[in-house]
Parts: structure tokens; C-alpha cells; sequence
């Protein structure tokens, strides 16, 4: 018998080895011998084996391991682990705290196949963390004192028949964490697991599918208990040489142990692509139908969704023009109902339809012509409101012309629009745009550039009627309509930009101003600066990042008597918005070899989320800095974090909550960490 075959019959053996196995590799599977391993999987190094060594003899039943017998092969593990102490000192506006503690890691990890390498492997993680830590100071009751942390964590996945046209793979990961206290011995423990499965199925013929299905658990020593979540995602795609179908279907139901909540989510997605070959045309369709139930103590709300869209284009290839046509129909109903003390109920429904033409034509290389039509139709809580709308337009750009090292162009387009609603509400508007451009590019050495762009346009628009922001201000807005409205914009920019071995980073400096010269006097000016990408400074020392900051002003000039009235925002004063961020990396300190210095700077204008509550989740700005020393396994870290928060404030009002923002606080952290690790 072959020893890739113990503990299972012959025949057993080649049946399924032509089964499952790959026509194309079953040629090239390798012999396996009992104790060692062809599998794909990275193994730790170096590794201990239970198994015997290669070319030991297994005739004899007794010397055939339990794993043998149950056809697991040749299974690898490795220890690993860490000790250290950390000092940690927080300080904000009001607490100054100081902690320090133990801190202890003791892992493994293994990793082995069942039967062949190609038929099933399987590894997995477990790890234990304890802690100890000692606080003092912040001036408030239980912000001194000790506390004791243990976290488990472990995970295991299982790959089966991974080379075949249907792979399988279940997963499993858990983790279990303690924290007691002296003022609270038998303070809370958390447990969190999550375990599911995917079924995949792919064929030659451009058939492929996959089913998903994974259930969160989370339980602790909360009045709420715990929460269970299950979630299924079924796709499906099939290609033909015309058509491309594909289905998407997925369903989600969270409960909260301990309350009367539930919600249950369900969506289904199909599409349908038909591109013919030798043809001009393509067609793409969408039917989308989502569903929603929710239920929190006694109020419950429920929404349906459905939409259906289609779009065709047509584009011959000898011909100057090309036409799309798009249709969409969308129905929502919703339902909300509160069966407390003030029962009450709401229900609404909304239905949609548009039918829209576009037709785009090139009079020359330099000349084209757009032209589209709308239908619209909508009834929200069974009242009907029809409009129309359409409008045509002509661009004329010709080609640039350089004087000098400036390259200077000019753009020159018209339009017309009329729009028309069931209450006999019409509008028209006449438009005309003039625009020109001077733009130069500098080469600098190392291949770095320098992008300059100037823009200046002029707008004027003749409306014989403009939409009112209240009831009737007519006396301004038919002033403003009878004189027409002109505007004057101007844009420059100015880039450097770097493409060299691993360098590719560019910067971005830009300011826009537009103004109208009539009517209600209003300006918008707006200043951007943007970095993005890798810039190498040194043999050892990068830049990276993607860091956007904008700052807007706009004055609404004699709008503002309408605005201060109405929902709209006094904007005049500047407002400043940032995203992303930007690192700095030095892997050799000082020339001090294993001395690594990360210092990075995260900007978030949009840092309110209070449905995540992290601790950084509520960051505006940050500066974090660290530093890494190694000697061998030994590491010495220091780390510095100064940031800019906002704590979202929750009130409870009449018909619900409120979410304010909070008073912005500065905090400052240091840490100082020691860590000797073991193990691989």
C-alpha cells in the first residue's frame, strides 16, 4: 500500500484521487512520505513535528500515529511569545494619569494537510495576553488603582479541494478578554467569536458563484446582554460571448439578547449586460430590491425599496454622432411605529420614474453639439408631480497655440434650457461661456516637473424665471431674473510632480474665485493644498501619505437677508476642511543601524462617530511619533501622541436624541515599552 494511503483502503484511495483531483495535476502530485510536507502554507521555522522522519518504516499498525490513522499529515507548530513593561503618562485639560505594568504574550501556531497537499490543509493561532497595570493620579474617584487584563485569541482556518473548480473554506475566531479591578474584583469579561464558511464554484464555460455565511457573536456582563449576528451573500456571474448575468443575494439578522430588538436586512441585486460583438450598441440593466425591518423595545419601522434601470448606447464607429438612452423606475414605502404610550403610526410611500435622451454630435474635430430630453413623474404619498426638461449646447474648443514656453488656449461654448412642472411653474435660460487658459511646464533635474495652469471664464445667463428660496420674494428674485445674472470665475494652480524609482509623489497648490457682477453680488472663493504619494529623501528615509486641506469662504452678498430667514448657513467666514495624512520614515536614526524613527500627522474634519467610539475615532488632529531601538530579540520604544478631540454629546430630546458636538480637548500621551520576544 502506498504510504500516502494509510489507514485508507486502495481502492478508497485512486477513487478519489480521480475525483477530486485536478486532470492536470494529477501527473504531477508528489509521493508523500510520512512525516514530511509539500504543502503551500509558509511554515515557522524552525519547527517541531510529531511525525516520524522520512523513510521510516510504517508496516507495523502500532507505529502509525493517531493523526495517520485519521489521514492527518505531517503536522508543523511553533511556540512564540513576549515579555514586557510599559510606562505610560495621559494628560488632557483636566486628569494627569500615570500607569505602568507587566505585560506578557505565549502564542502558537500550526499548520499541517489532510490526506494530500492538494486535497485539504488547515492552520490556525492561538494566542494569551496578561497584563498588570498600576495607576495613579487624574484627581477622581477609581482613577488610582491596579487592574489585571488577561485576552485569549485564537483562529483557525480549513481549505479543502483549493485547486479544484469548487473550494471550500471555514473559519473560525474567537477572543475572550478579562479586566478585574481592586474596586471591582468581578468587573466584566467580553467574549466575541465569529465563525462561517465559503462555498466557491467556478467552470471553463464563464460559470462562477460563491456562497458566504458567517455568524458575530458578542456577549459580556451588560444589562443589554449580548448580540448575535448572521449574515448570508450568495453571487453568482455567468459570461457568454454576448450576455454577462450576474445575481447578487444577501441577508443579514442581528438580535440583542436581553431586549426586544431585531433587525433584518435583506437585498437582492441582478444585472444583465448585452454587448454584441460586430454591433455599435450595448445595453446594461439593473433590478435592485432591498428590504429593511427593525425592531427597538416597542417602536418598529420597516422600508421596501425596489428599482429598475436600463441603460443603451449607441456609437457607430463611421458615423459623427452617438445617442444613450436611460429609463428608471424606483418604489419606496416606509413604515414607522411607536406602540409605547404615545402610539402613533407613519407611513409613506414615494414612486419615481425618468425616461431620459442624450445625443452627442461632432461638427468637426473641434466643434461638438449635446443635446438631451427628460421625463419625470413622481408621487409621494399619492400626490403626482410631472416635469420636463430639456436643453441642447454647443462647445467650440480649437487647438492650442504656444507662445514661447507658454501654451495659451481658448474655449467658447453655448447653451439653452427649458424646464416645465405640473403646476404650471416653467423656466427658461439662455447661457453663453468664454474661457481661456496659459499654462506652462518646467523640467527640473532628478525628473521632477512643474505645472503651472491659469484659467479665467465669463459666464452670462439670461433666466426668464429662477426658483424662490421662500414662499414669494418675487420683488428681488424677478429683479435679479429680469437683468440676468453674469459671472466671473478665476482658477490657478500650480503642481510639482516626481516619477523616479520608488519616488512618486506630486503636490498641489490651487486658488478659485468666482463672483457675480450683477444681480445678488455673491462671491465663493476656495484654497486647496494637496500632497499624495511616496518621496524618497534619503537611502533611508521616505515620505508618504495622502493629505487634503481645503479652505472655503463664501459671502452670498445680498442673499444673505433671505438666508439668515431660511434653513441656508451664513458662510461668509472661512471655513477650513482636512482629510488623510502624512508620515515620515527614517530606518536608520542618526546612521544607527535598527534605529527606526515613524512619525506621522492625521487631519480629520469629519472625525464625529459616534457609532464607532474609538478612542481615535474622535481625532480632528494628531501628531504620532515613535521611535524603535532593537538589539537582537530586545526592543526599546518610545512613543509620543499629541491630539485635537471632539467627544460627540447624546441628549435625549421630545422626539428622540440629539447628537451635539462636544467642547474640543488636547491630549498628550508618552510611553515608554521594553519587549523581549521568544519563539518564531
Amino acid at each position: 500500500m502506498p504510504r500516502r494511503c494509510v489507514g485508507i483502503s486502495p481502492a478508497l484511495c485512486v477513487a478519489v484521487s480521480a475525483l477530486l483531483a485536478p486532470p492536470d495535476a494529477l501527473p504531477a502530485l508528489p509521493p508523500v512520505s510520512v512525516g514530511s510536507s509539500s504543502q503551500s502554507e509558509p511554515a515557522p521555522a524552525p519547527v517541531k513535528t510529531g511525525a516520524p522522519v522520512a523513510g521510516a518504516g510504517a508496516a507495523d499498525e502500532e507505529e502509525v500515529s493517531w493523526w495517520q490513522r485519521v489521514g492527518i499529515l505531517s503536522p508543523r507548530y511553533a511556540l512564540y511569545g513576549s515579555v514586557g513593561y510599559e510606562w505610560i503618562r495621559n494628560t488632557t485639560d483636566s486628569i494627569d494619569t500615570t500607569s505602568q505594568g507587566l505585560t506578557s504574550v505565549i502564542g502558537a501556531r500550526f499548520n499541517s494537510y489532510v490526506w494530500q497537499p492538494w486535497f485539504g490543509k488547515f492552520f490556525g493561532d492561538m494566542r494569551m495576553h496578561l497584563g498588570q497595570n498600576n495607576t495613579s493620579g487624574g484627581g477622581l474617584p477609581g482613577a488610582s488603582g491596579s487592574s489585571r487584563n488577561m485576552m485569549w485569541s485564537g483562529n483557525a482556518r480549513l481549505s479543502m479541494m483549493y485547486m479544484s473548480r469548487f473550494p471550500f473554506d471555514a473559519y473560525i475566531d474567537r477572543n475572550y478578554n478579562r479586566t478585574t479591578t481592586e474596586y471591582s474584583p468581578l468587573a466584566g469579561s467580553t467574549v466575541s467569536q465569529r465563525f462561517g464558511f465559503t462555498q466557491s464554484y467556478t467552470h471553463e464555460s464563464g460559470a462562477n458563484g460563491s456562497l458566504d455565511w458567517n455568524r458575530n457573536t458578542q456577549s459580556g456582563n451588560s444589562d443589554f446582554g449580548g448580540t448575535r449576528t448572521d449574515s448570508m451573500l450568495l453571487n453568482l456571474a455567468h459570461k457568454l460571448p454576448e450576455h454577462t448575468l450576474g445575481s447578487v443575494v444577501s441577508r443579514s439578522v442581528t438580535t440583542q439578547e436581553g431586549t426586544d430588538s431585531r433587525s433584518l436586512q435583506n437585498n437582492l441585486s441582478v444585472s444583465h449586460n448585452y454587448a454584441p460583438e460586430d454591433e455599435y450598441y450595448a445595453v446594461d440593466s439593473t433590478l435592485n430590491f432591498n428590504s429593511t425591518d427593525f425592531r427597538f423595545d416597542q417602536v418598529e419601522s420597516n422600508s421596501r425599496l425596489a428599482q429598475v434601470s436600463s441603460v443603451a448606447t449607441w456609437r457607430p464607429e463611421e458615423e459623427p454622432y452617438s445617442v444613450t438612452a436611460a429609463v428608471r423606475v424606483l418604489g419606496l414605502a416606509s413604515e414607522l411605529q411607536d406602540r409605547g404610550v404615545n402610539s402613533s403610526s407613519d407611513k409613506r410611500t414615494l414612486d419615481t420614474a425618468n425616461l431620459s435622451v442624450g445625443m452627442t454630435y461632432t461638427l468637426s474635430q473641434e466643434t461638438y453639439a449635446y443635446g438631451t430630453v427628460n421625463l419625470n413623474t413622481a408621487t409621494s404619498n399619492g400626490e403626482r408631480r410631472n416635469s420636463t426638461s430639456e436643453s441642447i449646447s454647443v462647445t467650440h474648443s480649437p487647438a492650442g497655440t504656444q507662445f514661447g514656453e507658454f501654451f495659451y488656449r481658448w474655449t467658447a461654448s453655448a447653451g439653452a434650457s427649458h424646464t416645465a412642472e405640473t403646476d404650471g411653474e416653467n423656466s427658461s435660460q439662455l447661457s453663453l461661456q468664454l474661457s481661456h487658459s496659459l499654462s506652462r511646464q518646467y523640467e527640473l533635474d532628478g525628473g521632477s516637473r512643474i505645472n503651472f495652469n491659469g484659467t479665467q471664464a465669463i459666464i452670462a445667463a439670461v433666466q426668464s424665471r429662477r426658483r424662490n428660496f421662500q414662499e414669494r420674494p418675487e420683488d428681488f428674485f424677478n429683479a435679479a431674473a429680469a437683468g440676468g445674472d453674469k459671472r466671473l470665475t478665476h482658477n490657478a494652480g500650480i503642481s510639482w510632480a516626481a516619477n523616479e524609482g520608488i519616488t512618486n509623489a506630486m503636490v498641489y497648490f490651487s486658488l478659485s474665485d468666482s463672483r457675480s457682477l450683477d444681480g445678488a453680488r455673491d462671491a465663493f472663493q476656495m484654497m486647496n493644498l494637496q500632497f499624495t504619494g511616496n518621496l524618497q529623501t534619503g537611502s533611508d528615509s521616505t515620505w508618504s501619505g495622502n493629505l487634503a486641506i481645503q479652505a472655503v469662504k463664501q459671502d452670498l452678498g445680498q442673499l444673505q437677508a433671505i438666508a439668515r430667514t431660511s434653513q441656508l448657513q451664513d458662510s461668509s467666514d472661512v471655513k477650513v476642511t482636512s482629510n488623510g495624512g502624512i508620515s515620515y520614515r527614517n530606518a536608520r536614526l542618526f546612521g544607527v543601524r535598527r534605529l527606526t524613527l515613524n512619525s506621522s500627522i492625521r487631519l480629520s474634519s469629519s472625525a464625529l462617530l459616534p457609532m464607532i467610539g474609538g478612542a481615535t475615532d474622535y481625532e480632528t488632529a494628531a501628531w504620532d511619533t515613535r521611535i524603535d531601538y532593537m538589539i537582537g530579540r530586545l526592543t526599546l520604544r518610545a512613543n509620543a501622541i499629541i491630539a485635537r478631540t471632539t467627544t460627540p454629546i447624546i441628549r435625549r430630546v421630545a422626539d428622540g436624541f440629539e447628537l451635539a458636538e462636544g467642547e474640543p480637548k488636547t491630549n498628550k500621551s508618552i510611553m515608554f515599552t521594553v519587549i523581549r520576544t521568544f519563539g518564531y
